[in-house]
């Protein structure tokens, strides 16, 4: 929506203020748009290049400094998160997920639905070269 609000702007204010330019800059834009969302909803690979993997940041109570750094996240706004997830520290915690739209999920130690969910903590790095949570695993 930013985008589009931009380019219409600047075909009202630009050097080409014509009704028909700015329309033109909004279509193009909501159709690379749908193109893209359809494209990524039908190829997995896409996805996931595209959008980016959720990252395990915290496992059972220990936050994991690598991917934190990989992640561009400072200690403090994970624990920020934490808190604002109702928890007192990371050690009330079983883990704290990045997702990919930026948010921080957090599941409490006592949340039974989710203590055999995590997946095994790997040392070696995937293709892409990030460690992700990937649910359901």
């Amino acid at each position: 929506m930013l985008l589009v609000s931009n380019a219409v702007q600047n075909a009202m204010v630009g050097s080409d203020s014509s009704l028909l330019g700015g329309i033109v800059a909004a279509m193009t834009l909501i159709l690379v748009n749908l193109a893209l969302t359809r494209l990524v909803v039908r190829h997995e690979r896409l996805a996931a290049f595209l959008e980016g993997e959720p990252t395990l940041l915290l496992r059972d109570g220990r936050i994991l400094d690598g991917a934190l750094s990989r992640e561009g996240i400072r200690r403090a706004e994970l624990e920020a998160a934490i808190r604002e997830h109702g928890f007192k520290d990371p050690g009330d915690c079983r883990a704290a997920i990045l997702e990919i739209d930026g948010s921080i999920s957090v599941v409490g130690m006592d949340d039974p639905n989710h203590v055999r969910r995590l997946p095994p903590l790997h040392h070696h790095h995937r293709k892409a070269g990030r460690r992700g949570y990937k649910p359901g695993q």
